[in-house]
């Protein structure tokens, strides 16, 4: 098992260029939120945007974009249908291709809720879609009842699940996650070995190919709702920035930790949040670029 460090993940970075524009460093189309969870959405599309992303395309219940927009102004959004209960209806599926087509990647999962709609909806977008794509949260839990999807879709593929969606995806109990965490990656490079695989958790681990390894930048304070939807953000905008499937997932699981460091010694391990890991970005972006060359 190899470990990600700060020499190896600084190779990843690329430096701006003074002729670069947004379109530069690509289009995320983020299939996040719900009525009832807007706040993942954003938590994810601020972190994205706070590790390079070019533009961000937002999805949002159209009745909620007004009030999103006042909090959270960079964003380009999409209005989506909502089923009664507040959910992205599956209707909105050819909508979120076409979207799909012109972006450099796609995040799809964070607050989206497992319902037989996001469920439909996410199978649809999955067996079509043709950029690549991270797949967090709700969306694993809506493709936990067959994850052989995952081997269907066309494009380059990140899951970010925590131990409980793991053990969902392999039809195994979380205890048996937990006990075994690298056989647990090496089973997913078994079964499904076009993903990257970031089982999330204490030294998360990244598995791609003959590779499996672990991270070890993070702390407790991490473990609240919320820093999931952060780390799904930053991988996403790696994703669509161009980078390689397997170090977007290693530059996103080190920044995040190390952002997560910033803000435990600033706050304290029992006070901080996942806002501010997103605040804390820019210090561990400073600190990266100051080597750059």
């Amino acid at each position: 098992m190899k470990e990600i460090n700060e020499n190896l993940i600084k190779t990843f970075i690329r430096k701006r260029t003074a002729d670069s524009h947004k379109g530069t460093y690509g289009t995320l189309l983020s299939i996040t939120g719900s009525r009832t969870m807007p706040g993942a959405a954003m938590l994810s599309g601020k972190a994205a945007l706070r590790s390079g992303l070019g533009l961000l395309k937002q999805c949002a219940a159209g009745i909620c974009i007004p009030a999103f927009a006042a909090a959270f102004h960079e964003p380009v959004y999409v209005s989506l249908k909502t089923e009664a209960d507040g959910f992205y209806s599956a209707d909105n599926a050819e909508l979120l291709l076409s979207h799909a087509s012109k972006s450099s990647a796609v995040l799809i999962g964070c607050g989206l809720g497992h319902t037989e709609g996001t469920s439909e909806l996410v199978r649809r977008i999955l067996k079509n879609i043709t950029c690549p794509v991270v797949i967090d949260a709700d969306a694993l839990n809506c493709i936990a009842e067959a994850p052989e999807i995952l081997n269907e879709i066309k494009s380059e593929t990140i899951i970010t699940p925590h131990p409980a969606e793991a053990a969902r995806l392999l039809g195994v109990g979380t205890a048996e996650i937990q006990s075994d965490r690298y056989g647990a990656v090496q089973e997913f490079i078994r079964r499904f070995p076009g993903t990257v695989t970031v089982l999330k958790g204490a030294g998360t681990l990244v598995g791609h190919g003959e590779d499996v390894f672990i991270n070890r930048t993070g702390n407790p304070g991490m473990s609240t709702g919320g820093s999931g939807d952060v780390l799904a953000g930053i991988a996403g905008a790696f994703a669509a920035q161009g980078i390689d499937m397997q170090k977007a997932a290693l530059l996103a699981v080190w920044i995040h930790g190390s952002a997560g460091d910033r803000a435990a010694e600033r706050l304290s391990v029992h006070s901080m949040l996942p806002e501010d890991m997103i605040d804390e970005l820019a210090g561990v972006f400073k600190g990266i670029e100051r080597t750059l060359k």
